[in-house]
This record gives structure tokens, C-alpha cells and sequence, in this order.
């Protein structure tokens, strides 16, 4: 579930993610393998990018919010 994604991903319990973090995970699960971040992190990238420009247009952050965790660098635990 989300807590070995973030583990796996990020080194960091779930409770310790970013926003920018939340949003990576929340679009792995469109396509985890064409999506994964080790191996297409432009892919990755535009897909969280586009999880945050969602959830600014649905309300659910700023559209301020998405535009400073869309500019945050996807830094992934080394493997």
C-alpha cells in the first residue's frame, strides 16, 4: 500500500511525504510500470504535475500549493 510505496520511493513513512510526494504515488497508480520513477521520471514528473493541477482545479490545494510542489525535485531512495 501507500506506506511500502513511500518506503520504496522516498525512504520516509507515509506520514512524512510532501505534497509533492502524496501526488508522485497518487499517479503511479495509473500505470506503475510505464510511470515508474527510477525508470521514466519525465513521465513520473508530468503525471504528478498533473495530480496537483487536479486538485487545484477541483479545490483541494491552491493553485499557489501546486505550482511550488510541481517545481519540487522528485528525490527518490537510492535503490
Amino acid at each position: 500500500g501507500v506506506t511500502q510505496a513511500a518506503n520504496t520511493y522516498f525512504g520516509k513513512t507515509s506520514g512524512e511525504l510532501t505534497l509533492a510526494e502524496s501526488a508522485t504515488l497518487a499517479g503511479l497508480l495509473n500505470a506503475p510500470s510505464a510511470l515508474n520513477p527510477y525508470e521514466n521520471p519525465e513521465d513520473c514528473k508530468n503525471r504528478r504535475d498533473l495530480v496537483l493541477k487536479t486538485m487545484a482545479k477541483r479545490g483541494m490545494i491552491t493553485s499557489t500549493l501546486a505550482t511550488s510542489s510541481s517545481n519540487e525535485p522528485i528525490v527518490l531512495r537510492e535503490r
